[in-house]
């Protein structure tokens, strides 16, 4: 069988393409094991850019999945700008690259959020809404967005696009809101945040690296964002392939009939996939392009 031809979508998330682009977590804020961080910013590696660009030449249609809302995605749209479509906020919504227009929307009930801000302006915590594209974040909690083991330069770069608001309740009144992000927190607030949402029976929690904490309208994910695309392309999910490595990546990897999970991903990422790719610092995304779709020698 082919594993994909021009009318499938080579689907990629975006710390699966971007080099070096794992994260480090240690015990102190983290629930989970340590995983490593390098400190540069996204960039997409010379040779995943390649491969891309030249699957986008023969037809095949590419899309990235993130667990980033739109205006975080910009550097890598600028690297990829053949790429098709975005799937952004870990499936809240998924965005028309080419024709500039959001084409899917699944997003958090109103008062879940405002419910959730409740707790967490009574917390010693630092938080952000993903809505209408954007992250938001309460004005008074600007110096808590950083943690010891977390890097300047990460928080730096993911505090760039950030909307604050003196309160954030009010501020998503009449917006899409998209999910609940907090990518620092300390263990004991994380563990008690986890127990909370659990009470609230409408959000659906899950992490991309070890030590955050995101949460959006229960029921969405990438792969139901995924499927609303093939559903509106008329495309075979069994034609269908992904990379992932974290747990937002878990159910994506199931749905997609030619599911790679990195080297270097998670176990439950390695668990939900169907086959293995090398990790991200060795361009594990254009090997596998390059070997399966564009059917030329890996190693080359």
């Amino acid at each position: 069988m082919e594993v994909v031809n021009t009318a499938q979508i080579c689907y990629n998330g975006f710390d699966k393409i971007v080099k070096g682009r794992n994260l480090y977590a240690d015990q102190t804020h983290c629930n989970g094991p340590g995983r490593h961080f390098n400190a540069a910013g996204p960039s997409a590696g010379e040779a995943t850019r390649r491969a891309l660009a030249a699957c986008r030449q023969q037809g095949v249609r590419l899309a990235l999945a993130t667990g980033r809302t739109l205006a975080l995605t910009e550097p890598v749209q600028a690297q990829l700008p053949f790429l098709d479509y975005i799937v952004f906020s870990n499936g809240a919504g998924v965005w028309d690259v080419q024709n500039k227009k959001r084409i899917h929307s699944d997003p958090m009930q109103l008062a879940d959020a405002r419910q959730i801000c409740a707790y967490l302006d009574s917390r010693p915590v630092y938080y952000e809404f993903y809505a209408d594209g954007v992250p938001v974040a309460p004005a008074r909690r600007k110096g808590m967005a950083r943690l010891d083991g977390v890097p300047d330069s990460f928080v730096d770069e993911l505090l760039e696009k950030v909307v604050y608001r003196d309160s954030v309740a009010d501020a998503l009144v009449g917006m899409t809101v998209e999910k609940l992000n907090l990518f620092t927190i300390p263990m004991e607030e994380n563990r008690a945040l986890r127990a909370f949402l659990q009470t609230m029976g409408h959000v659906e929690i899950t992490s991309s690296i070890g030590c955050n904490v995101e949460a959006g309208k229960v029921g969405t994910s990438k792969a139901t964002a995924l499927a609303a695309l093939c559903g509106q392309l008329d495309y075979d999910p069994a034609q269908v392939m992904c990379f992932g490595d974290g747990g937002n990546d878990v159910d994506m990897l199931r749905y997609c009939g030619w599911s790679y999970a990195m080297e270097n991903g998670t176990d439950a990422a390695k668990a939900a996939a169907r086959f293995l790719a090398p990790s991200n610092d060795r361009e594990g995304v254009a090997r596998v392009v390059r070997q399966e779709i564009l059917k030329e020698n890996a190693d080359e």
